[in-house]
């Protein structure tokens, strides 16, 4: 507030004055910079702004506060999570602006075992064929995985020899394909029972 007064004065009359009060107010809010989009995160990463960037803000009376709110997921998929992290910026004088950032994180992993995987067998033609393993697999993101067992035989190259390959599927709902033992790049650990007769 800035008061001026003037003073009028004829040396034999009282004198007079004269008062105008000036008051500066702020009424503008101020300017915000909203952070960018962050659409590409992986499940599990951080989502500190220091990961997915800062809003700013200029005001032209004082320096302004900026903070953030998240908003629920908007997102039934269990497999991706998107939410609004809504951004205000407060000057001195109670004045507000706000922006959006729209804030997305995707399970593109894929689920991992668990348990010791069994390797190859040699058997010999007559010994006993050990059952399928029960094998489990967790997953970074998704609290449930499944594991679904298949087999299959063939008959071997002579006699009465069989082979005889076990597969374990693990999946989490997300990521395809899914992991599954033996994997495509055959590390040589589905067992299999290959049975001679000499």
């Amino acid at each position: 507030m800035i008061v001026y007064v003037w003073t009028a004065d004829d040396g034999c009359t009282d004198p007079i004055s004269h008062t105008q009060t000036i008051t500066i107010v702020d009424t503008t809010p101020p300017v915000i910079t909203c952070a960018d989009d962050a659409l590409h995160l992986e499940c599990g990463d951080s989502t500190h702004p220091d990961a997915t960037g800062h809003s700013t803000a200029t005001d032209i009376c004082s320096t302004p506060v900026v903070t953030y709110h998240d908003g629920e997921d908007t997102d039934h998929s269990d497999c991706v999570e998107t939410f609004i992290r809504t951004w205000t910026a407060t000057d001195a004088c109670g004045n507000t602006s706000t922006c959006e950032q729209t804030i997305t994180l995707t399970d593109t992993q894929q689920p991992y075992w668990t348990s010791d995987l069994p390797g190859d067998l040699t058997l010999e033609c007559g010994a006993d064929i050990p059952a399928q393993a029960e094998l489990t697999a967790a997953d970074a993101c998704q609290a449930v995985v499944t594991v679904a067992e298949a087999q299959s035989s063939s008959t071997g190259d002579c006699g009465n020899t069989t082979v005889i390959v076990y597969v374990w599927t693990a999946d989490d709902g997300c990521t395809d394909p899914h992991l599954a033992h033996p994997d495509d790049h055959d590390r040589g650990h589905d067992p299999t029972g290959d049975h001679v007769c000499r």
